[in-house]
């Protein structure tokens, strides 16, 4: 960590989350760590992590599609190029969508709590600009619950995070934004 940097997601491990595979000549007989290489070229590009996160909300009793909306505008210079993602809920979520809206929505891309939890990559193409909005929709069934369900860190309570993989330009100072609306 540099100095009165901000914590950046590199990586990150879940359920059911399969190994990563390397490229064969990206391998070596030592996986235990990371290798990092340096340079004092500068590169075009950056990559960094933008969190969406529900940080308030409760889920009824009851319901087969509850759905929870979480969403803020994008106020950096620079544009973000969305290239992976991660949905991410605890046992009631069934679907997590991420959306760009700039006077239509566009689906950045959607996927199920339930399946193995990584980086998934975008299927759509986007370009994120100042003053659009990033939004995710989280939708739960709690049919099986007989009592209310809280937003929280323990496996008993739920989440709604959809994690968004980007590039911009290199010029940014720190690659990294979050909404806990």
């Amino acid at each position: 960590m540099c100095k009165n940097s901000h914590p950046v997601i590199l990586f990150a491990q879940a359920k059911n989350a399969p190994p990563t595979i390397l490229p064969k000549d990206a391998e070596d007989e030592d996986h235990s760590g990371l290798k990092i290489y340096v340079t004092h070229k500068k590169q075009p590009y950056v990559a960094g992590v933008f969190f969406l996160a529900s940080a308030s909300f409760t889920i009824p009793q009851g319901h087969s599609s509850f759905p929870v909306d979480v969403g803020c505008r994008f106020s950096k210079e620079k544009s973000i190029f969305p290239f992976a993602y991660k949905p991410h809920a605890h046992g009631l979520g069934r679907d997590i969508t991420g959306y760009q809206y700039n006077g239509s929505y566009h689906e950045i891309d959607k996927g199920h709590p339930q399946w193995p939890q990584t980086f998934y990559p975008v299927t759509n193409k986007i370009e994120v600009k100042n003053g659009d909005y990033l939004l995710g929709r989280c939708t739960y069934d709690s049919t099986s619950m007989d009592c209310p369900v809280n937003v929280g860190s323990t496996g008993n309570d739920e989440m709604c995070n959809f994690y968004i993989v980007f590039y911009t330009d290199s010029s940014v100072q720190e690659p990294y934004g979050e909404c806990l609306g």
